[in-house]
């Protein structure tokens, strides 16, 4: 079992405190509310400020070439109205630069320089008898003892904090430049024929180089047949987006889709409870939750661990304790309540202290002593049961805490729910019920797996984004992330 304990609430630069409500879609203008309409993931809300200066854009259309703008759309302050910081810029498109680059080096030896093949002094009378070539590693230009043999390179990996916020300068700079373009989609261009997009740019005053960004990394239609004709025309999906593409290019063109999921990424790493938030690292962490009087305890046990031998199998409990209350994922098979019931009194927590309960998925082996529970908010499946006894449907994404949110997959069954717990003293917990059956089930899970293409992705997913993970059967183990 682990216990891990956070001594810090990461939610800093949001301005909200632990024991707030946590943000979602309803707390964001309307206009963000319609931008990001059926995109995976919340935006964070705008700050109150009465001197935030939300920037705005036009969206227009492909379909002619006279400009028609077809309405204003906001865009948000924390990606569109950073400080301009030339430093940033800078170490990005350097790294960018440099970690592309590959020398191919091969130092010659002794045996393969030119020249020098005879000694270089008589054997006798001089005192330099040993000297048998020039060629020998000793000499000025000499061959080499143990030289560079092969491919060089001067990668180095520039941290996240600074490639993100690099990303929001860039952007910040091209939209007040007004070179950056939002339109309806891309696909509406009418014409394949590359002196129509030309002629297109020219009127729009668009420069002589244009990025064309696109939600999904498939380009096809009249916009694919255009570019390909013309070199200083791209088109690059959302997620290649980076410093030295945005600065090559005179002008950047968003899909209205493509700008929803960019700032959506970018706020979301901007915001995350970890060492981006500069907030909070380093020695003066204690002195600033003192001064600020916060205090957020954290912590993640598995209470019971789950096993599958000889073709019976037992789901493992979970426990988070933060704060603002108890959240116990998952309530084991019908033989597990009495150790269940036993470890909740061993830790001096009543069943009603129990406020919210989280079902990864329906299987009997996680959810038999659900009715114990009468008083928690159960998460399962796609119903939410409240005290009331109402059903209201889940998101995809239902933050619990500012640390702490549920994430719904297909994989193990058509909807697997795991638990995401941020900002632990060991780093990000996922408690992700049979997407991982163990640590060692390598391709084991696929004979149990309803969707296996999709339960493949969100085993990597899960991998790139965690710490450790809780597997439905099996103890909680390390996923090897730096």
């Amino acid at each position: 079992m682990l216990a891990a304990r956070s001594s810090a609430c990461r939610a800093g630069s949001l301005g909200i405190r632990c024991g707030a409500t946590a943000p979602t879609v309803d707390s964001i203008s309307k206009q963000h509310q319609k931008l990001v309409e059926n995109e995976p993931g919340p935006l964070w809300r705008v700050g109150k400020s009465p001197f935030q200066e939300i920037p705005q854009a036009w969206l227009s259309s492909l379909k002619t070439i006279k400009e028609e703008p077809q309405g204003i759309i906001d865009l948000h302050p924390d990606v569109f109205r950073t400080t301009p910081r030339l430093d940033l810029l800078h170490r990005n498109i350097v790294w960018q630069q440099v970690y592309r680059n590959v020398q191919l080096t091969k130092m010659l030896t002794k045996a393969e320089m030119p020249g020098g093949g005879s000694k270089p002094w008589p054997q006798k009378r001089t005192g330099r008898h040993h000297a048998g070539s020039i060629r020998a590693p000793h000499f000025h230009r000499g061959g080499f003892a143990h030289g560079v043999r092969g491919p060089k390179t001067w990668f180095y990996m520039l941290p996240d904090s600074i490639r993100i916020k690099g990303l929001c300068v860039a952007l910040t700079v091209k939209h007040a430049q007004d070179d950056l373009q939002v339109v309806s989609s891309l696909e509406e261009l009418p014409d394949g024929d590359p002196q129509f997009l030309m002629s297109l740019a020219d009127e729009r005053n668009w420069g002589y180089s244009v990025l064309f960004v696109s939600e999904t990394d498939t380009i096809t239609g009249p916009l694919s047949e255009a570019t390909s004709q013309l070199p200083w025309m791209n088109v690059m999906p959302y997620y290649g987006l980076n410093c030295f593409s945005l600065m090559k290019y005179d002008t950047i063109v968003f899909s209205q889709k493509a700008l929803n999921l960019i700032q959506t990424s970018l706020l979301r790493h901007l915001h995350r409870a970890d060492s981006l938030n500069t907030k909070y690292r380093y020695k003066d962490i204690k002195e600033k939750i003192l001064k600020e009087d916060w205090e957020m305890v954290m912590e993640v046990e598995q209470l019971i661990i789950g096993f599958v031998r000889d073709g019976f199998a037992e789901g493992s409990v979970t426990l988070i304790k933060h704060d603002a209350g108890r959240i116990l994922v998952d309530t084991g098979s019908p033989d597990n309540w009495n150790q269940l019931e036993a470890e909740l009194k061993l830790r001096e927590i009543e069943l009603d202290a129990i406020d919210t309960l989280v079902i990864t998925h329906g299987h009997i082996d996680h959810c038999a002593n659900l009715g114990r529970f009468a008083k928690a908010t159960i998460y399962m499946d796609n119903d939410r049961r409240s005290p009331t006894g109402v059903y209201s449907p889940t998101e995809d994404i239902i933050q619990l805490t500012p640390l702490i949110f549920i994430k719904k997959y297909r994989g193990h069954t058509d909807n697997d729910l795991v638990v995401v717990v941020n900002g632990t003293a060991v780093g990000t917990i996922v408690v992700a019920g049979d997407l991982f059956e163990t640590e060692s089930d390598a391709n084991d899970w696929e004979a149990n797996s309803r969707y296996v293409e999709s339960q493949k992705k969100a085993r990597a997913e899960l991998l790139s984004m965690t710490d450790w993970i809780v597997p439905g059967h099996g103890p909680i183990f390390r996923t090897g992330r730096k």
